[in-house]
C-alpha cells in the first residue's frame, strides 16, 4: 500500500472519529432536552356513611348490612367527591409522582385533569365547590368506600386548588402552588385530597373515571441553577405565571406532559382497614433523581450513521483493489536476463 493511500485512509478515519465525537456531544446536549412525566400512580376514596367497626363498634345501622358496603352510584375503579348539606359525604385521595422535578425547582405550571365517568350518576356538578388540598398523612392506594375516619388529614390553610368544570365534563385543578410547595421542600408530597369546599349549600356528587381515561397531569418547571437533574425542554418564555418572578429568556424549561401509560392503582372494594404507614412510606420530592424518558435517536446520531456509510464508500474508492501492488510481468526469466545483460547473448 503506497503512502498516498495511507494518508487518505488516515484522514478519513480521523474525520469519522471527529464526526462521532460531535454527534455524541450534540446528542447528549439534546438528550437533556425533552419532557418528563409526573403521573398519577394511585388513589383511594372514603365514605362518611360507611360503618366503622374500629372507631364506632356496634351493630350496623338498621337496614344496612354489616361490612364494607359499596354504593351502587360509584363504579369500581372510579374516584368520587360528594357533599350533603355542606358536609363531606365522600372524598378522594390521589398520589402524584413528582420525582422528575428536582428539589428547588421553579414550578411554572402544573394542572391535574379528571374526566367525569359517563356511566356514573354525577349530580349538581355545575354548582359544586370542589378543592384539592395537600395531604398531611399517609394513605393507602386502592381502597374504595372505606370509612372517612381512615382518610388522611389535609391542610385547608395551606396551598390549595379549586376545580374548574368545562362543558364536556372535564375538571381541571391548578396544582401549581401545591407542587411548588413540594418542590421547595416546605411541604412533603403525601399526595392530594380532593374534598368538598366550605360552601354550606353544597349538595352534589361528582364521579370521575379512574382508567378510561385516567387522571393526567400537565405543566412545566425550571430546574435550579447548576442542577444536573433537569431532563430537558427548552422554552424562551421569560415570564412565569404564578411563580412570583421571572427568569432570563434563555432559561431551560422542562415540560410535564400527560402520561397515559402509567397504570393507576384504582380503588377496589376492601373489607379490611388500610394498612399501617410502615407498609409504604410517605412520598416526597426525591433528591438527585429524575425519571428517564425514552427518546428517539437524535438527528446528529442519524447523520453520523450516514456519514459513516459515505466514508466507508470513500475508503473503498480511494484504496482501489485490496492487497499490495503486484509487479508487472514482462516475459520469461531468460528475456529479463537478456535485457539486463545483452552482451551475454
Amino acid at each position: 500500500m503506497n503512502l498516498r493511500r495511507v494518508r487518505v485512509l488516515s484522514g478519513l478515519v480521523a474525520t469519522l472519529l471527529m464526526l462521532s465525537l460531535f454527534a455524541g456531544m450534540t446528542g447528549g446536549a439534546r438528550g437533556a432536552a425533552g419532557s418528563s412525566a409526573a403521573p398519577v400512580t394511585g388513589g383511594s376514596w372514603w365514605w362518611a356513611e360507611q360503618p366503622d367497626p374500629i372507631n364506632n363498634p356496634g351493630p350496623a345501622p338498621v337496614g344496612q348490612p354489616a361490612g364494607n358496603q359499596i354504593p351502587p352510584d360509584v363504579p369500581e375503579g372510579d374516584f368520587v367527591v360528594a357533599a350533603k348539606a355542606g358536609q363531606v359525604d365522600k372524598l378522594s385521595g390521589l398520589h402524584i409522582d413528582t420525582s422528575a422535578i428536582p428539589t428547588g425547582s421553579t414550578v411554572s405550571a402544573f394542572t391535574l385533569t379528571l374526566q367525569e365517568d359517563k356511566n356514573a350518576n354525577s349530580l349538581g356538578g355545575g354548582t359544586a365547590v370542589i378543592k384539592a388540598y395537600p395531604a398531611v398523612d399517609f394513605f393507602n392506594d386502592g381502597s374504595q368506600a372505606r370509612p372517612t375516619s381512615e382518610a388522611p388529614k389535609y391542610d385547608v390553610n395551606g396551598p390549595s386548588a379549586t376545580a374548574k368544570l368545562t362543558t364536556n365534563g372535564t375538571w381541571v385543578f391548578d396544582l401549581q402552588a401545591i407542587v411548588q410547595a413540594w418542590a421547595s421542600g416546605t411541604v412533603s408530597n403525601n399526595g392530594i385530597v380532593i374534598a368538598p369546599g366550605s360552601d354550606p349549600s353544597n349538595n352534589f356528587e361528582v364521579v370521575w373515571s379512574g382508567a378510561q381515561p385516567p387522571p393526567v397531569t400537565d405543566g412545566a418547571f425550571i430546574a435550579p441553577a447548576g442542577s444536573t437533574d433537569s431532563s430537558g425542554g427548552f422554552d424562551s418564555s421569560a415570564s412565569l405565571g404564578g411563580s412570583g418572578g421571572s427568569l432570563d429568556s434563555g432559561a431551560a424549561t422542562t415540560s410535564i406532559n400527560p402520561d397515559f401509560t402509567t397504570p393507576v392503582s384504582a380503588p377496589t372494594p376492601s373489607g379490611t382497614p388500610a394498612a399501617p404507614p410502615s407498609v409504604r412510606p410517605p412520598q416526597s420530592v426525591s433528591l438527585g433523581h429524575i425519571g428517564k424518558v425514552k427518546r428517539a435517536p437524535t438527528l446528529p446520531f442519524l447523520l453520523a450513521i450516514v456519514a459513516f456509510g459515505v466514508l466507508v464508500a470513500g475508503c473503498m474508492i480511494a484504496l482501489g483493489d485490496a492487497g499490495e501492488p503486484v509487479i508487472e510481468r514482462r516475459g520469461s526469466v531468460m528475456r529479463t536476463l537478456e535485457r539486463r545483460n545483452p552482451s551475454s547473448v
